[in-house]
């Protein structure tokens, strides 16, 4: 909702373009959902994770880790983003 809420509020500076917008948001989205989903299923197919010990502990290793790498990225983008008041 935050982000679809930040989406309404730059489009509304600039209602000439609202659809272009929207339009490329929806796809840009639904492309990185496919794509992540095509990630994680490549990843468990490599990973046992089906067996006892070691399965388990690679699979524990990569559910933490995606979140991980996800955060870290959106807060390097944010922070080249952000445009912070002087």
């Amino acid at each position: 909702m935050t982000i679809w809420s930040m989406l309404a509020k730059a489009n509304a500076n600039a209602p000439e373009s609202t659809t272009s917008r929207y339009g490329l948001f929806t796809c840009v989205s639904k492309i990185s959902q496919a794509i992540a989903v095509v990630i994680v299923g490549l990843a468990l197919n490599s990973i046992s994770y089906r067996d006892g010990g070691i399965g388990s502990v690679q699979l524990r290793a990569f559910m933490s880790l995606a979140p991980i790498v996800g955060s870290i990225t959106l807060i390097f983008l944010v922070s080249r983003v952000w445009k912070h008041p002087q």
